[in-house]
């Protein structure tokens, strides 16, 4: 198994992007780089990402979406920019971005000790950034249960007072109907 010799570059963060905003994140990569970008939206919001190389070409865009990742093997080099937006008409939305940008696998296998300790210190590295990522995706999920169990609870309490209430006015319905005294004709 090949390993990834260097992590250069790991950002994991949470942005609040409000109603009708556009946020902008660049980085500058190298040449023949990996790039992966992984981005996860909490409660209930879609959001519109378009990534750009640095011609400014689009790699990729996709609108009105939850979850969002995208993956290049060989980069070119320069800037490349991740964008996300939220329709006008969205309440404000949490989004959990993570972008890791990092050198190709080596082909060669590393000589002497030096090499061995950066091929180690990459693995090392590799597994601390996969690591604060599956914890940033673990809080976003945690707060999408938390905004759902809160609203969960107020719809059942909701839905309990209404079947108590019509339970009720079936009792006094019914009570009323067989409490009349009835003739006999």
């Amino acid at each position: 198994m090949l390993i990834w010799a260097l992590l250069t570059l790991s950002l994991s963060l949470m942005v609040k992007i409000g109603p009708g905003e556009t946020r902008c994140f660049r980085d500058q990569v190298k040449k023949d780089d990996r790039l992966s970008i992984n981005v996860h939206v909490s409660g209930g919001n879609r959001l519109s990402f378009t990534l750009r190389a640095p011609n400014q070409g689009i790699l990729k865009q996709d609108a009105l979406v939850k979850s969002w990742s995208y993956a290049l093997s060989k980069t070119e080099a320069g800037h490349y920019e991740f964008c996300a937006s939220s329709p006008s008409n969205n309440k404000p939305a949490n989004m959990t971005l993570f972008w890791l940008s990092q050198p190709n696998e080596p082909t060669d296998t590393p000589s002497g000790i030096p090499g061995i300790l950066n091929q180690t210190s990459g693995v090392v590295k590799h597994l601390v950034a996969n690591q604060r990522f599956t914890q940033t995706a673990e809080n976003s999920h945690k707060q999408l249960i938390s905004s759902l169990s809160g609203s969960l609870s107020f719809w059942m309490a909701a839905k309990i007072v209404v079947v108590a209430t019509c339970i009720a006015y079936q009792m006094v319905v019914t009570k009323k109907h067989f409490s009349k005294r009835r003739t006999a004709v």
